[in-house]
Parts: C-alpha cells; sequence; structure tokens
C-alpha cells in the first residue's frame, strides 16, 4: 500500500487534531497505512507556526490554498475551515482530482452541500466523506448494534442531542462560530447537529416533518477590539420530528445547544422500544444503560463498555475511550475505505449530509414560519 499524502486546509482545533491522529498511527494495532500532511494551508501566517513546530516532515506552508491541489505529491484533502468556505474549496479539491474529506456540515447551506454532492457524484474515483467522530465512540457503537440486532422491537421514542456550555459567558469574545455570514444560518445546527443526526441516518431512521423552537440567546458579544458587536446566530436548537424505522412511527426529539447550564459538554441518544430500551451520554462515557422487557419486569442493567474501538488499538478493553480516541477511529476508517476499501464503518457519507441539511433546512422553515414542516 502506498502512502497516503495529504493537505491540510484549516488548521485550527480541527486540524491540529488531525496532525496529532497521524503522530500517534502506531497506536492502531491494524495494517492501515499512516497519513503523511506534505502541505498546510491557512489564511493567516500565524496559524502555520504551530504545524511548523510541531509537525515533521511538512513540505509546503501557504496562505493560499489553491498551491496544495497543484502539488502532484498531495492526494488528499482534509478541510477544517468556517462553513462559509467549504463549497469553494470542496469544488477545487475535486475537480483538482484529489481525494476529500470536510468537516461538517458540508457546506454552509442546503445549496452549498447540493453543489459539493453533485460535484462528487461525478467523481466516483475519489473517496468523498464528511468528518464526525462520535459515531465511533464505543457506547454508540452499542446502540447502532442493537439497531442492527432489532433488540427495541417496535421503538415508541428516540431522545438524541449534542449539549455543552462553550458560550454559557456571555462576555466570550466572537467569533466565526457565532456569525451568520461564516457559521451559516444553522447556527448551532450547523455545528452540532450532524455528530447526533448521523446516529439516526446510520441507524436507518427516517424524518417525516420537523417542528423546531430555535434560540438567540446571546445577541452581543465582544469584538476584537473590545467593543461589543452582533451575535446573529442560533444558541440552542430543539427540533420536534415524526420519523420512522421500518413500520415503526415515533416522536424523536433532536436537542443541541451551546448554552447548556450542568452540560459542559454531553452527546446522548436514547431510544425506548416495546421489547427493549437503551440510554447512552458521554457524561458516563464508559457506561451504557440498556433494558430488556421480559413480561411486567422492566430490568435495566448497566453495560461497562470500556475501550473497545472499531480498529484495534496498543489500550486495552480495561482503558477509557476519549475524544481524541474517537478522532483516531475516524481517521482510520478513511483510509481504510480509501486504501483498502474494507471499513469496518464508514464516515458519514456525502448523501448522509445530504440528508442532515435537509432535516436542517426544514428547521429553518419550521422556525422563520412557526408550522410543521414535512420532508
Amino acid at each position: 500500500m502506498r502512502e497516503c499524502r495529504f493537505g491540510v486546509v484549516g488548521l485550527g482545533m480541527m486540524g491540529k487534531e488531525f496532525a496529532s491522529a497521524a503522530s500517534r498511527w502506531v497506536h492502531l494495532q491494524e495494517d492501515i497505512p499512516a497519513p503523511k500532511i506534505v502541505g498546510v494551508s491557512s489564511a493567516t501566517e500565524k496559524s502555520l507556526e504551530w504545524f511548523r513546530r510541531s509537525v515533521p516532515g511538512i513540505k509546503a506552508f501557504t496562505t493560499e490554498y489553491r498551491q496544495l491541489l497543484a502539488r502532484e505529491d498531495i492526494d488528499a484533502v482534509y478541510i477544517a475551515t468556517p462553513h462559509n468556505l467549504h463549497r469553494g474549496m470542496c469544488l477545487d479539491v475535486l475537480r483538482a482530482g484529489k481525494h476529500l474529506i470536510c468537516e461538517k456540515p458540508f457546506g454552509i447551506d442546503a445549496e452549498a452541500n447540493r453543489a459539493i454532492v453533485e460535484e462528487a457524484r461525478k467523481h466516483p474515483e475519489l473517496l468523498v466523506r464528511c468528518a464526525s467522530q462520535m459515531i465511533f465512540l464505543p457506547g454508540a457503537r452499542m446502540v447502532l448494534e442493537w439497531f442492527r440486532e432489532r433488540r427495541f422491537g417496535r421503538i415508541l421514542q428516540i431522545k438524541m442531542g449534542f449539549k455543552h456550555s462553550s458560550d454559557i459567558n456571555p462576555l466570550k469574545p466572537i467569533n466565526w462560530k457565532r456569525r451568520v455570514e461564516t457559521n451559516g444560518e444553522y447556527g448551532v445546527m450547523g455545528d452540532l447537529a450532524p455528530h447526533i443526526l448521523l446516529m439516526a441516518l446510520r441507524a436507518g431512521v427516517e424524518v417525516e416533518q420537523v417542528y423546531a423552537d430555535l434560540r438567540n440567546i446571546v445577541h452581543t458579544r465582544p469584538g476584537p477590539d473590545g467593543q461589543m458587536v452582533p451575535c446573529d446566530t442560533w444558541d440552542n436548537a430543539l427540533l420536534l420530528t415524526r420519523a420512522h424505522w421500518g413500520e415503526d412511527e415515533f416522536p424523536m426529539e433532536v436537542e443541541v445547544s451551546r448554552i447548556a447550564p450542568g452540560s459542559p459538554n454531553d452527546w446522548f441518544i436514547e431510544v425506548y422500544g416495546m421489547q427493549g430500551s437503551i440510554r447512552y451520554s458521554t457524561e458516563d462515557a464508559n457506561a451504557v444503560y440498556a433494558a430488556e422487557i421480559r413480561g411486567v419486569e422492566q430490568v435495566w442493567t448497566k453495560y461497562e463498555v470500556g475501550y473497545t474501538p472499531v480498529y484495534r488499538t496498543v489500550t486495552g478493553p480495561l482503558g477509557t475511550f476519549g475524544f481524541s480516541d474517537a478522532i483516531l477511529q475516524m481517521w482510520a476508517a478513511y483510509l481504510d475505505q480509501w486504501q483498502r476499501n474494507t471499513p469496518k464503518e464508514s464516515c458519514m457519507t456525502p448523501e448522509e449530509a445530504r440528508r442532515c441539511h435537509e432535516i436542517l433546512t426544514a428547521a429553518l422553515i419550521s422556525q422563520r414560519e412557526g408550522r410543521i414542516v414535512r420532508l
């Protein structure tokens, strides 16, 4: 298997997370070729400095990402930029004949996403995926196994969400995620909802209709000079949907929040069925709670999932799985599919990203018009 040579565009937290995962590839105990970062690009010289100091072997440092696309020694590009840049950059990458993985939401809005997905269809020879690591958490894997084994019986309700408190301080300075121009009208939904919606989509759940309650709680934040500037994105969102799984029809709640008192960082899913139910939350990341109905008895059991990754690693089952482990597993899945075409679990596909946009666009219409929107 040949080298997997990458360019990275966007050098914030997720760009650094990729560099960290690539440097820890020896942690994987499977025959998956390691990614090699050949070139990096950022809009500012300051962002390039960390990569100069921390990542040996990089050949190209540039503030013009198209210079990476012109290089013959780069085969794939990871885009981790603000959402408003996704469309143009993704189209350029695909037209340059490079494999692509782009951060969610895979386009600032449905129109941008549609353009990316349509261009990807023209290049079946390229591996195109959207980055979302949460599905690789061991607890999430167990929930998906229950879906695949049909252990719920008739599903009555699903609750899921991603809540954190990153913006609970109203004096936190403004950044690109708090501006519609760069983050998009989805607000918190574009940032967090794909991580949890992927679980439902991967399990085979179909959303039929959406009613949304979106909240912009903090309207201004300090700008670069300390003066207050508009903060115009949605902070919190609650989507009440009607969904179905096979012949089962049921309500499904989707909650995403940047201002969630008491929840520093909680990704959760709960599924309630006539024969079995399951609950998982990253607030107790090593445990899954499941119940099986035995006549009139409902017995809840706590399962310690331990360190049980999709791709084997040096860490044994008694370890505790974390965020950086999920990142490493996501990249292993991408490289596995690219080089061996035998992934044990796929990263988010362009079609799954398109369906996320469909749901989020319906939520915007629902909020704007105060009505239920059918998909």
